[in-house]
């Protein structure tokens, strides 16, 4: 078990606007705010979204489902960290779209309609992706002991 401990020392809150590209758009949000840890959630409404799922066979995210017209996005939940020296949002997503059934993954990109967030930032949080043998994926690595 890998554990740490950090409180929540600020929450980052806003709307991404029509035609923002939404992962990207919580990157930028990361550089600016300068959020090196956090955990973000939102809702809105998406359209054009990508979502993928993970192959254990492949250890690779592969494309899940893709949604051209717009959709609810009834939950977005996922965490910022570093991976490389560079703040990234792993975020996952359920949509519900306008003609079919509920679709899940994670989120690799998507436009807002209008997007909703939230981002509880742990400024002494010590979240940084390392590459894991075991799975293939940059996962957390241990914290540093303070």
């Amino acid at each position: 078990m890998i554990v740490g401990e950090s409180p929540v020392t600020r929450c980052v809150m806003g709307r991404l606007e029509r035609g923002e590209e939404v992962v990207a758009g919580l990157r930028e949000l990361a550089r600016v705010e300068r959020v090196d840890a956090g955990f973000v959630r939102a809702q809105g409404a998406v359209e054009d979204a990508e979502l993928s799922r993970w192959d254990g066979a492949a250890r690779a995210y592969v494309p899940a489902a893709r949604v051209p017209g717009p959709a609810e996005l009834v939950a977005l939940q996922g965490s910022v960290s570093l991976d490389g020296g560079v703040a990234v949002p792993w975020v996952w997503a359920v949509l519900a779209p306008r003609d079919g059934p509920l679709v899940a993954g994670r989120l690799e990109r998507a436009r807002a309609v209008h997007v909703e967030f939230a981002v509880d930032v742990l400024d002494d949080g010590d979240l940084e992706r390392r590459l894991d043998a075991a799975t293939g994926l940059p996962l957390w690595r241990p914290p540093r002991r303070r």
